[in-house]
Formats: structure tokens, C-alpha cells, sequence
């Protein structure tokens, strides 16, 4: 499975896992029953934590979840966090994830996200490795599904998404980056989209090629930032020379910004562009709905060419090792820039609370409910399943 949430879901989503389950009685018993196994056994599966600069941790999280599609599922997450040289005082700390689970019903997920930085942050490598077999949720393109109509496919697909970036000056980052998805999808339910051979990529394929990266970044902290500036701008190209099924091309710009309002607590905002152009499948358009952009929506609830997403969140710690957020999305989708319409757009917001399970290097457990707000929660599926609950690691930005 790649990790995303849909309906009555627990999982992992791309760099990590989290949990989406619907508001009805049985699913919120469960939700609850589950905060409190992960808030009494966390601290407890913390084998090392030092909080001495330049010392390595170690964290696992057992995870498990039932829906009707899957039954009962099983897994586990672990993060850790190690330097290269215990004297670089320059590098974050590096991190390495791994996440697993399975399914009774023979479904499963791996995922090996990872961030390195080694020689004074001289160089980063960052991205993922996975492998899944899953069902998701198509709700079809554009903005006007508004009965929230949805068709349930399987897939399977490996993937592996790596960026190499060279510090330039002491801020600034250039690099390269490569996308690989093989999108191999073995059923289909009977629909007006997938099944009538008109929507790109729904027979599955395979997207390939390289991009381009620059990057420029001032915060005081990957993980838990709290001030400065982060800028990231990428080209992407994907074609046939490269051992693509699909010709298009990706355009994207994230912008951040943090500032600290009092000694525990911060405000962060995030300008977010993906722009596609070319021959896009469906599962590589823009899209709202992750643990990471626009919380609260339905995974790939509503897909297109362009995406223009704002966010804010304040956060901080209240008390050791715990803390909060506040948080509220708005976005505005499009065939294109130059239709892109504020007739619909899409507001959401929630809270999160926050577990430090590397306290020094501020790495987090996040758990996080939100709820669409006007437009977009109308729809049936969405007004029935108002809140969408996520439970990862690290922030959404």
C-alpha cells in the first residue's frame, strides 16, 4: 500500500504512516481505544534517547487497524535518528524510517523513508523506497464530483523517490532528483471513469525521469521548525527516453516561513504550487488530502493540473516532552493557471497534539483531526466522515 488515508483507513501515508477513520460510534471507540495503547505504550518503547548533542535514538510504534476491505491489519514503525560525525555541529541529525504491515486479506505495505545530511550539511540525500498492495479510492478529475461518486481499484506498484542536493553557500542547496512509480493496477470496480479507458494512467503505467532542485533553507530545525525561511524549487520531467509510460512534466514552488511568537510556541505558513503539464495520469495530477497538504480532505478527493495551497499552523510544547498545534488549510485547483477558480475552493482546519520522542532534536510523534469546512465537505462521503485523523511522524511542514 502506498500509505495515504481514504475511508475507515489506519496506515502508513508516503514517508511515514497515519490513521483515517470515519465518525462513526464503533470507528471513534476504536480511535480512542488506540490514543490511549499509543499514549500509555510509547514511553515505554523508547530503548535510547539521550539527550547529549550528537548522540543517536531509536523509536517503535506498533500500529493495527480493521476496515471491510482489508480486515484486521498488523504493523510496526521505527525511527532512527543518528549523526554521521559525533563533532558536526552544522548537519540536523539523519533519520531513517521503517514501516511495515500487513493485511488478512493478503494486502501489504514497506516503506523505508529516509534524510541524510553528512560534512557540515555539505550533502543531503533524501527520499524513499517502497513496495505496496493496496485499494484506494478515485473520485475522478477536476471539481465537480460534488456527490462524492467514488470507484474502488487495487494496485500494486514499487516506487522509489531519491534527491541528492550540494550546499552551495550557507543557505543555499542545488541538486537532482529522480521519480520512479510502476502503477500496476489488477482490479477494478465497475465505474463511469477507470473502466472506460478515457482517464490517463487507468490502466496503470510506469512515470520516470529527473528534476532539477534548488533550494534555500534558514530553519532552526528540519524536523520541529520554529524560525527561519525554506524555499524549494523543482522541474520535473517525465518521458519515454527516461522509461516512462507517460510524457508530462511537474512544476512545483514550497515556500515557508516560521517565526517564534514566545519562548514555546512558534507560527509556520507554507505556499505550496504543483503544477502538471503534458500527458498526466491520474495518480501523478495535483491533489489535496495527506497527512503532509490540506489535512481533513479525503485522500485524492479531488484531483487536477494546478494547485495553489496555502497553510498555517501554531505550535509548541506545553508540558516535557508534549505539545500542540493549530492548524487551517486553504486551496484552489485548476485545469490549469489560467483556470484556476476561487468558485471552488477548499478550506479545512484542526488540531494536533504532539509527543517529543527525541526531545534534543525535536523529532515528534503527531497525531492530528481535522475537518473540511464549506465547499468540499458537502459531498456525501465527506459530510458523513467530517473528521480525518492522522497518526505519523514528524510535521506536515
Amino acid at each position: 500500500m502506498n500509505v495515504r488515508e481514504y475511508e475507515c483507513v489506519h496506515h502508513f501515508c508516503r514517508d511515514t504512516f497515519h490513521t483515517h477513520l470515519n465518525t462513526s460510534k464503533h470507528k471513534t471507540f476504536l480511535a480512542l481505544v488506540m490514543l490511549a495503547v499509543w499514549l500509555v505504550y510509547t514511553p515505554r518503547v523508547l530503548a535510547q534517547n539521550s539527550q547529549v548533542p550528537g548522540s543517536s535514538s531509536w523509536m517503535l510504534l506498533p500500529i493495527g487497524y480493521y476496515k471491510p476491505e482489508t480486515g484486521v491489519a498488523i504493523g510496526a514503525a521505527s525511527a532512527f535518528n543518528f549523526y554521521f560525525a559525533k563533532h558536526d555541529s552544522i548537519s540536523p541529525a539523519s533519520q531513517l524510517q521503517l514501516s511495515a504491515v500487513i493485511t488478512q486479506k493478503g494486502q501489504m505495505s514497506v516503506a523505508l523513508p529516509f534524510n541524510l545530511y553528512w560534512k557540515e550539511r555539505s550533502h543531503t540525500l533524501f527520499g524513499q523506497f517502497e513496495y505496496n498492495d493496496f485499494n484506494y479510492d478515485f473520485y475522478g478529475v477536476g471539481a465537480n464530483n460534488l456527490d462524492g461518486i467514488s470507484e474502488n481499484y487495487h494496485v500494486r506498484f514499487p516506487l522509489f523517490r531519491i534527491n541528492y542536493l550540494r550546499k552551495l553557500t550557507q543557505h543555499w542547496f542545488a541538486g537532482l532528483r529522480w521519480w520512479y512509480e510502476n502503477y500496476q493496477i489488477y482490479h477494478k470496480e465497475k465505474s463511469p471513469w477507470l473502466t472506460s479507458g478515457n482517464i490517463v494512467g487507468g490502466n496503470g503505467g510506469i512515470s520516470s525521469g529527473p528534476g532539477l532542485v534548488l533550494m534555500y533553507d534558514s530553519r532552526d530545525n528540519v524536523y520541529f521548525s520554529t524560525n527561519g525561511y525554506y524555499l524549494e524549487l523543482v522541474a520535473q520531467d517525465q518521458a519515454k527516453h527516461w522509461g516512462s509510460d507517460f510524457a508530462f512534466q511537474r512544476y512545483r514552488v514550497d515556500a515557508r516561513v516560521f517565526h517564534t511568537l514566545t519562548r514555546h510556541w512558534s507560527l509556520g505558513t507554507m505556499l505550496f504550487v504543483d503544477i502538471t503539464t503534458g500527458n498526466v495520469p491520474f495518480n501523478q495530477l495535483a491533489s489535496i488530502g495527506s497527512d503532509k497538504r490540506m489535512r481533513g480532505f479525503l485522500y485524492g478527493r479531488y484531483r487536477d493540473n494546478a494547485l495553489f495551497l496555502y497553510q498555517g499552523e501554531v505550535r509548541g510544547y506545553f508540558y516535557k516532552r508534549w505539545g500542540a498545534t493549530a492548524f487551517w488549510n486553504y486551496a484552489v485547483m485548476g485545469t490549469g493557471i489560467e483556470k484556476l477558480s476561487f468558485h471552488h475552493d477548499y478550506l479545512s482546519a484542526g488540531l494536533g497534539l504532539r509527543y517529543a520522542f527525541d526531545k534534543e532534536k525535536k523529532t515528534n510523534i503527531r497525531l492530528d483531526v481535522s475537518a473540511p469546512i464549506g465547499f468540499g465537505a458537502l459531498d456525501n462521503i465527506q459530510h458523513k466522515n467530517p473528521f480525518v485523523f492522522y497518526l505519523t511522524l514528524n510535521e506536515a511542514f
